[in-house]
């Protein structure tokens, strides 16, 4: 089984959403409740690492236990909000996905259809991808624009009435829509799956190389000599783990750095020692107060780390 990607270079306006409606036309919506079509469509938050920002909207995934094609509508790329690697095996390898309706219980499926990531540029996978991963990849670059005024050597002249045209022609679409849905049903050992469209290969091995840049010790060396000071006794309180950790994952942030909340906090445990309740005089406190804090080993003793003042800049 595998999953497609249909690609753009980033400006949309290519016709993805078009093949979209005609394979949702074709087949019918599913939402499980009302509407027992064949085709259904998910956000891009339900298959990106949740990065200790929260659950994944599950109740989405019930959608797929009744659809042939699934679609993540639409999304622009973001290195800072990677796909889970882990979870697109999961769905395209056929193992076991559990997922609950609003009111009902939890139930146990397998996903036996396609799904078809729809994004503009090149998304990012939050690990490299494995052998298994590879063969799993297919899907086509939309390179031309549909615009009203075309002027560009990629762009043609928009039909507002392709649509309803494409629509009389369904019976004979659906017809083609099985042969590509049959054609494109791999064996596990098959490297590639024929037919493929020309620009598959090329777009297979941007894919391959497009992965989220993950954290390392490097980065939490730099983020440590970039943010944290030594505390002085006698000055505000000093800066909580969770402070420290929220403001490791917006520096992460901003070089386009990916982290779940767990893998910053065992990033920092490998250079940091974790101090719970450590007890400080703090200017504005009658007595001693207590902060669960970082502390940095210096010359044989731990000294309290805290995040430098805004505006405050690191010497050497």
């Amino acid at each position: 089984m595998q999953h497609y990607t249909w690609h753009d270079e980033g400006d949309g306006s290519t016709g993805k959403g078009t093949s979209r409606s005609l394979i949702d036309e074709a087949l019918g919506h599913f939402t499980g409740i009302e509407q027992r079509g064949y085709v259904c469509v998910i956000t891009h938050d339900a298959l990106e690492v949740c990065g200790g920002r929260g659950e994944k909207p599950k109740e989405q995934w019930s959608n797929l236990e009744g659809s042939k094609f699934a679609f993540v509508d639409d999304f622009t790329a973001n290195a800072q909000r990677p796909l889970d690697n882990a979870l697109l095996r999961q769905i395209s390898g056929g193992n076991a996905l559990s997922a609950s309706r609003k009111g009902k219980s939890e139930r146990a499926f397998t996903f036996f259809g396609k799904l078809v990531l729809m994004v503009n540029g090149i998304w990012k996978g939050d690990q490299q991808p494995k052998g298994s991963d590879i063969r799993r990849y297919g899907g086509s670059t939309f390179s031309v624009r549909y615009m009203n005024d075309p002027s560009g050597p990629n762009e043609m002249q928009k039909d507002a009435e392709f649509k309803h045209r494409m629509a009389e022609l369904l019976p004979e679409f659906f017809f083609v829509l099985r042969v590509y849905w049959l054609c494109h049903t791999p064996h596990a050992a098959a490297d590639q799956i024929l037919p493929e469209p020309p620009s598959t290969a090329a777009l297979v091995q941007q894919l391959i190389g497009s992965v989220a840049e993950r954290l390392d010790d490097a980065h939490t060396e730099a983020f440590i000599a970039d943010k944290l000071v030594d505390y002085a006794l006698g000055a505000e309180k000093p800066s909580s783990r969770d402070e420290i950790c929220k403001a490791f994952d917006d520096w992460l942030r901003g070089k386009r750095i990916t982290a779940s909340n767990d893998e910053i906090k065992t990033a920092l445990a490998r250079k940091l020692r974790y101090k719970a309740a450590a007890p400080v005089a703090a200017r504005g406190n009658r007595g001693r107060t207590t902060v669960n804090v970082y502390q940095l080993e210096k010359g044989g003793r731990f000294v309290t780390q805290t995040l430098r003042p805004q505006g405050a800049m690191a010497l050497g």
